[in-house]
C-alpha cells in the first residue's frame, strides 16, 4: 500500500518550515556554533559507533536515546525513565519480634548464628505475579524500550564522516559524503512536547531514500552473561527477550510499536514521518521515503504507568510536535542551554583541538591533562541535565540509558552511595531543578519507608532500603542488606544541603525539617545501650565490606560501625540547627542535643588510624571500594582539615591513604573528593588520573570496572562516576564548609591557571574566580541573601563593593577575609598588593 502526505495542514507546515526553519535556525545555529567552538563542549568521532560505549547519549529527563550514527543502517537505542519490569512485588510484614532474639545471640557472642537468623527471619516478603507471598524479594530491572531503525538505500563508500555531540546545545549531528552528496542527520530532544527529533537533509535535492521502523531484539545478536568485580551480574546483548510480546504496525505517516511484558507492563512508541518532496510509502512494519529533499522523524514513547492508553499520550505529543515543528529545535536548544550555560570552567588557556575521540582518549589515557577534566566536568553536567528533570524519576545507576534486559544491579536506585553521588553536584553547579526528582522520589517512598521501620525493627520514623525501583517504591528485598539502616540518614544530608545552598526557607520548613525529624525518630527507637552503657547500633553493616567478628566468624553483620556514628551525628547536628532556624520544637531540641553528645567517639587504632569497625571487630578488606567510615570527610564536613581535632584529621587521612587511590569507578571519584577536602591536591588529581586512564570509555561514560582501552565491550556503565567527578572537581576549586568559602583549596600544580564562573556556595553565594600561578588573581561574590561572608584564600585578598557611597575595602588577614554581604550587591575581590 502506498500513500503521500499532500494534505492541507502538511503543506502549511512545509511553508512555515521553508521560511522560518531555514532562516531563523540558520542564524541561531551560527550564533550557537560560535559559542560552542571550544572542544571542551564537543565529543567528535570520525566513525560510526559499534558499541553502546561509543554512542552519544541524548535525553530530556523523561526519554533517552543512544545515537550510533550508522551510514547504511542506524539503530537508535530508546529508553523511557518509567519503563521498569513489575515482576516482583516487595512487601514488608511484621517480623520485628525476631529482633530481640538476634540481639541476644550477638550479646552472647554467637555472631554467625545471629547473622543466619537475620537472613532467615528478619526479611521482607514478595510475590511474583499472582503468586502467594514468599519471604525474600528482588529488585525490578530497568528496561530498554527498543530501537528506532533507519535503513538508507545507498551504495558506495561514505567519505568525510563526522559524528559530533554538542553538549552545550544537546544536539548530536551525523554527516558524511556519499556519491557526491553531503548527508546530515541532526538528533535532539524536545521537553514539551516530549519527543525525539531526527532531522535529515542533504545539500542536493531528491537524495533522501530511507525506511523507518522499530525493533526490540535481534535473533542474530547473542546474549551473554557478564559478572562484575563487585559481584553484580548482568546480561548483555540485544537478543530476543522471551518475556516480551511486541506488535509493530503502520498507519498513514506513522509507525508504531506496542510492547508488553508477561506480567502486564505495556508501553507504546510512535514515529511520525514528515517530508519535503519525494514520496512516502508504507508496508506492514515500516515507512519508506523515496527522493525526498528533507525529512523529520518525530518519536514519542509512553508507558501504562503514565496513562491507561500509552498511544493516546504518544499521539498528543506528536500532534503538538507537528504544530511546533518549525520552532522545536530553537526551543529545545534554548531549554537545554539554559541549564548548561549556568556555570563555566576553564583550566588553562591551552585547549585541545577537536579530534577523533578514540585518538584523543588514547592520548589522555597515557597522560591525562586539564583539557580532559574540563570536558568531563561539562559531560557530567550534560548527563544530569539529560537524565533528571522536574516531574520525572531521578537518574538511576545508568541515568536514563540502558540497552540490557538485565542490566548490572538492575540499573536500580542504590542508596548506600550511588544515588546520593548522582546528586552531589546539583546545587553546586546551579542545577537545583535537576535535583528535584531525587527529592520527589524520596517523598514518594516515605509510606513504605515508615512500614519498613515498623515491620522490620519495630521503630517509628523511616528506613530506606539499600536499593529499590519505582514499583517496589522503597520496600526491601532479600539478603543481609536489611541491616543497612543508614540510607535515609545519608539522604537527609541532601535536604539540609539544598536549604543551605538555596536559602529556601519554605523547603526547609516543609520538606527538609520533617524529613530530618523522621530519620531522627528511627534512631531514637532503634539505638539501644549495652550492658556497659554504650550506645549500640545493631543489626548493622558497613557497606559493603565484610568484618571479622569477636567469635572469629566472618560476614557483613556487625555492631556500631563508624559509618553509623558519622551519619547519626550528622542527622542530629543538622536537625538541631534546623530547629533553631525555624524556632520550632525547643523541648525536643534539648533531647536531641543529649542524644548527639551520647554518640560514641570515632574508634582510632593504636597506630592512629580511623577504624571502619569498632573493636574488637576488624575489617576483611582495608582497601575496600566504599569509604563509609570516612563520611565525615566527604560528603560530610564533620572532619575538617582546618578546624577539627588534628588527631582526628590525621587518623582520617591515614584511613584514606590505606584505602588506596583507585577502586571501582565511582569509588575512585569519591577518593578524589575526599583528598580535596583534606587539601591534598596532588592525591586528588592522581585519583582523577586513575579514573581517566582506565575507567572511562570512548564516549566518556564512566565504568564500574577498570578497562584497558582495548578489550571489546567494557561493562558496566555507571553514571555516578560521571556525575560524581563534577563534584570532585568543584571541591578542588571551591569548598563551602563550616561557614567558609575556601578558594582553590586543592589546586594541582598542573591547573596553575584558570577560571570558574557562577559556582554556588552555601548561604546562597554565587562565586566566580580567576587564578594564575596557583593563586587567586580576582573574582566576584554575589549574595542572594544578606548575610556574613567568610572567604579563605592561600594568598591575601582585598574585597570591595563598587558603587558604595563610601568605599570600604576589606583586606584579608592570613588569607581570611570577613564582611557583611548585602543581597543583590556584587562584591569584587582581588589579590592584595604588597604591603596590604
Amino acid at each position: 500500500m502506498s500513500t503521500t502526505i499532500n494534505k492541507a495542514d502538511t503543506k502549511k507546515i512545509m511553508n512555515k518550515l521553508r521560511f522560518i526553519l531555514f532562516t531563523w535556525c540558520t542564524i541561531y545555529a551560527a550564533g550557537t556554533q560560535a559559542q560552542s567552538t571550544q572542544s571542551a563542549h564537543l565529543i567528535y568521532f570520525q566513525t560510526p559507533a559499534t558499541d553502546f560505549m561509543e554512542a552519544f547519549p541524548l535525553g530530556n529527563g523523561r526519554l533517552g536515546a543512544m545515537v550510533y550514527g550508522g551510514v547504511f543502517k542506524e539503530g537508535i537505542g530508546l529508553n523511557h525513565n518509567r519503563l521498569w519490569r513489575r515482576k516482583y512485588t516487595n512487601i514488608t510484614r511484621p517480623v520485628s519480634h525476631y529482633l530481640d532474639t538476634i540481639r541476644a545471640m550477638a550479646a552472647m557472642g554467637k555472631w554467625q548464628e545471629a547473622e543466619n537468623k537475620l537472613r532467615q527471619k528478619l526479611q521482607p516478603f514478595y510475590k511474583i505475579g499472582k503468586d502467594s507471598l514468599k519471604q525474600g524479594g528482588a529488585v525490578n530491572p530497568y528496561q530498554p524500550a527498543g530501537d528506532l531503525i533507519l535503513t538508507h538505500n545507498y551504495s558506495g563508500t561514505a567519505k568525510n564522516y563526522s559524528r559530533m555531540l554538542n553538549m552545550q546545545t544537546g544536539v548530536a549531528t551525523v554527516s558524511y559524503t556519499l556519491q557526491g552528496a553531503r548527508y546530515t542527520r541532526e538528533h535532539f530532544f524536545s521537553e514539551d512536547p516530549s519527543v525525539m527529533v531526527v532531522h535529515l537533509y542533504s545539500n542536493k535535492k531528491k537524495k533522501l531514500n530511507f525506511s523507518v521502523g522499530f525493533q526490540r531484539g535481534d535473533s542474530t545478536i547473542a546474549m551473554k552473561p557478564v559478572n562484575t568485580s563487585a559481584g553484580g551480574s548482568m546480561m548483555t546483548g540485544k537478543g530476543i527477550d522471551p518475556e516480551c510480546k511486541q506488535n509493530i504496525f503502520t498507519d498513514q505517516n506513522t509507525v508504531s510499536f506496542e510492547g508488553q511484558f508477561i506480567e502486564g507492563v505495556v508501553w507504546g512508541m510512535k514515529a511520525r514521518l514528515i517530508q519535503k518532496g519525494g514520496k512516502l510509502s508504507r508496508s506492514k512494519d515500516k515507512l519508506s521515503i523515496n527522493d525526498a529533499d528533507e525529512a523529520w522523524i518525530l518519536v514519542s514513547i509512553a508507558t501504562d504507568s503514565e496513562t491507561a492508553t500509552p498511544f493516546s499520550r504518544c499521539n498528543t505529543d506528536l500532534q503538538k510536535a507537528v504544530k511546533k515543528l518549525p520552532l522545536l529545535k530553537q526551543e529545545a536548544v534554548k531549554k537545554h542551554s539554559s541549564y548548561y550555560n549556568r556555570v563555566q570552567l576553564s583550566l588553562g588557556k591551552e585547549k585541545s583541538p577537536v579530534m577523533d575521540a578514540h585518538q584523543w582518549l588514547k592520548q589522555q589515557r597515557a597522560k591525562p591533562d586539564a583539557a580532559l577534566y574540563e570536558k568531563l566536568f561539562n559531560y557530567g553536567r550534560y548527563l544530569l541535565i539529560c537524565s533528571s528533570r522536574k516531574g520525572n524519576l531521578p537518574a538511576n545507576l545508568q541515568g536514563i540509558w540502558n540497552e540490557d534486559y538485565k542490566p548490572a544491579w538492575d540499573s536500580d536506585f542504590h542508596y548506600d552511595i550511588n544515588q546520593q553521588m548522582n546528586y552531589w553536584m546539583a546545587d553546586v553547579v546551579g542545577l537545583p531543578e535537576c535535583g528535584e526528582p531525587f527529592f520527589d522520589f524520596n517523598t514518594s517512598i516515605l509510606p513504605k519507608a515508615r512500614a519498613n521501620a515498623k515491620n522490620i525493627y519495630g521503630s517509628r520514623g523511616v528506613l530506606f532500603p539499600i536499593a529499590t525501583d519505582p514499583y517496589s517504591a522503597g520496600s526491601f528485598f532479600r539478603g543481609p542488606w536489611v541491616a543497612w539502616t543508614g540510607g535515609a540518614a545519608w539522604v537527609a544530608q541532601h535536604y539540609w544541603d539544598h536549604w543551605q545552598y538555596t536559602n529556601d526557607t519554605s523547603f526547609l520548613k516543609n520538606r527538609a525539617y520533617p524529613f530530618l525529624k523522621e530519620v531522627a525518630l528511627f534512631y531514637e527507637d532503634f539505638i539501644y545501650y549495652d550492658s556497659l552503657g554504650r550506645m549500640t547500633f545493631f543489626p548493622s553493616i558497613s557497606p559493603e565490606n565484610g568484618t571479622i567478628r569477636p567469635d572469629s566468624s566472618q560476614g557483613t553483620l556487625c555492631s556500631t560501625p563508624t559509618s553509623d556514628l558519622a551519619l547519626m551525628s550528622e542527622v542530629f547536628t543538622n536537625l538541631i540547627a534546623a530547629s533553631s532556624v525555624l524556632q520550632k520544637d525547643a523541648r525536643q531540641r534539648s533531647a536531641w542535643k543529649k542524644m548527639l553528645t551520647a554518640i560514641p567517639p570515632y574508634p582510632i587504632s593504636a597506630e592512629g588510624e580511623l577504624l571502619e569497625f569498632t573493636p574488637p571487630f576488624k575489617t576483611t578488606s582495608s582497601t575496600h571500594r566504599h569509604l563509609s567510615h570516612l563520611h565525615g570527610i566527604f560528603p560530610g564536613e564533620e572532619i575538617d582539615v582546618l578546624s577539627s581535632n588534628p588527631q582526628l584529621v590525621q587518623a582520617a587521612s591515614k584511613a584514606l591513604q590505606q584505602r588506596g587511590l583507585q577502586a571501582t569507578g565511582w569509588a575512585t571519584i569519591h577518593r578524589a573528593a575526599a583528598w580535596a577536602r583534606l587539601h591534598d591536591a596532588e592525591k586528588a588529581l592522581k585519583c582523577l588520573d586513575n579514573f581517566a586512564s582506565g575507567q572511562i570509555t570512548s564516549n566518556l561514560m564512566g565504568l564500574h570496572d577498570p578497562w584497558d582501552g582495548v578489550s571489546p565491550a567494557p561493562r558496566p556503565f555507571q553514571i555516578d562516576c560521571n556525575l560524581g567527578v563534577v563534584r570532585a572537581i568543584t571541591e578542588m576549586l571551591v569548598q563551602s564548609i563550616n561557614g567558609e568559602i575556601r578558594l582553590l583549596p586543592a589546586l594541582p600544580q598542573s591547573w596553575s591557571e584558570g577560571s570558574i564562573k557562577n559556582f554556588r556556595a552555601k548561604k546562597g553565594f554565587v562565586v566566580s574566580i580567576e587564578w594564575e600561578k596557583g593563586g587567586v588573581t580576582k573574582g566576584t561574590i554575589l549574595p542572594t541573601a544578606s548575610t556574613n561572608c567568610v572567604l579563605r584564600s592561600s594568598v591575601p585578598i582585598t574585597v570591595h563593593c563598587p558603587g558604595d557611597k563610601i568605599f570600604r575595602p576589606v583586606t584579608s588577614l592570613n588569607g581570611v577575609v570577613k564582611f557583611q554581604a548585602t543581597k543583590g550587591k556584587q562584591y569584587h575581590f582581588e589579590r592584595a598588593k604588597d604591603g596590604l
